[in-house]
């Protein structure tokens, strides 16, 4: 199989930074605390893998899974992937914080079918002041690229 290059974006690599004053960004730092820290680590560039099997209620008229549900299986793959780091929903309650996804870009090269099953793969690309970067990948079951997607998180109180 030849080796998979790591797909980007230009335009979203590294999403425009919204304002934010000095204050509200020195605020969020003392918040996330670590979690700036970790979240810049190499140890976090590891990727994710998770296996999903596309149900009936996954699909569309000619049994094959529906947009919205690769984007589902992804932020799924992505919630298990930082609830690993410690830095998942029950990490972030306990400070009154939450992850929130900002934009999301997907090229999908074809749509797994009704019972197959697929292997979601992602990994945070880089953070830059308040956002955050995380890529995916879906393969089908013959290990060929289903879905791609780049995305761009941040973090609010």
């Amino acid at each position: 199989m030849a080796s998979i290059s790591p797909w980007t974006i230009p335009s979203l690599e590294k999403a425009p930074a919204l304002y934010c004053t000095t204050r509200l960004e020195k605020h969020l730092s003392e918040r996330l605390g670590e979690i700036l820290t970790t979240a810049t680590s190499p140890e976090l560039i590891k990727v994710w893998k998770d296996k999903y099997t596309i149900h009936s209620y996954q699909i569309d008229i000619n049994s094959r899974a529906t947009p919205v549900t690769l984007c589902q299986l992804m932020q799924e793959a992505a919630c298990k992937h930082a609830e690993n780091l410690k830095l998942g929903f029950s990490h972030l309650k306990e400070r009154n914080l939450i992850w929130v996804l900002f934009r999301q870009l997907i090229r999908i090269s074809s749509y797994p079918k009704w019972g197959e099953t697929v292997e979601v793969h992602t990994w945070p690309t880089g953070r830059d002041r308040l956002f955050f970067y995380r890529d995916f990948r879906i393969l089908d079951p013959a290990g060929s690229i289903a879905a791609e997607a780049t995305s761009t998180w941040f973090v609010i109180d």
